[in-house]
């Protein structure tokens, strides 16, 4: 009659004798690992990042620019490459956000989907009143009757302000 361990291969059974009798160097390894994980975790500083929606509307021919929807799809998208350039739209936004001019623009990123005259504004910052204040004030300068800056004047329509703005 054979027994279970005569039946195990083996290398399995020497393997296994190993694990056992290295247990704790297995479970202080395992340890440490997750104790290294979590001080990493800590370390990485929370951020919160609020959007805000704008359009670059079309209309008929002969009203005011751009004139046609693929005109107000390319100019979309070269404000949204502008605006974070543009240091007098900034400078009005940090104005109406109580903030710092280059954290607001640091926060900043302007982008347009493709094939639409929408531009998302996302402003990232450490605390969530912070970003939705940037955000919301970004939105209202850009559209404006009339914004600083390179942008034309009633060229941009708001479309949506992030959550909890005033």
């Amino acid at each position: 009659m054979t027994t279970l361990a005569q039946t195990l291969d083996n290398p399995l059974r020497r393997g296994l004798t190993v694990v056992r009798r290295r247990r704790w160097a297995l479970i202080a390894c395992a340890a440490l690992g997750m104790i290294v994980a979590i001080a990493v975790a800590a370390r990485v500083p929370t951020t919160y990042t609020a959007e805000a929606v704008v359009v670059v509307p079309p209309v008929g021919p002969g009203e005011a620019p751009p004139g046609s929807p693929d005109a107000a799809n390319k100019l979309a998208s070269s404000y949204a490459g502008l605006i974070p350039l543009d240091d007098a739209v900034v400078a009005a936004a940090a104005g109406l956000a109580e903030m710092d001019p280059d954290d607001l623009r640091d926060g900043l990123t302007a982008d347009n989907q493709n094939g639409t005259g929408l531009i998302t504004l996302q402003v990232t910052a450490e605390d969530p009143a912070t970003a939705v204040k940037g955000a919301t004030a970004f939105a209202n300068v850009l559209t404006s009757v009339d914004p600083p800056g390179q942008i034309a004047r009633n060229s941009l329509t708001l479309v949506s302000l992030p959550n909890g703005a005033d």
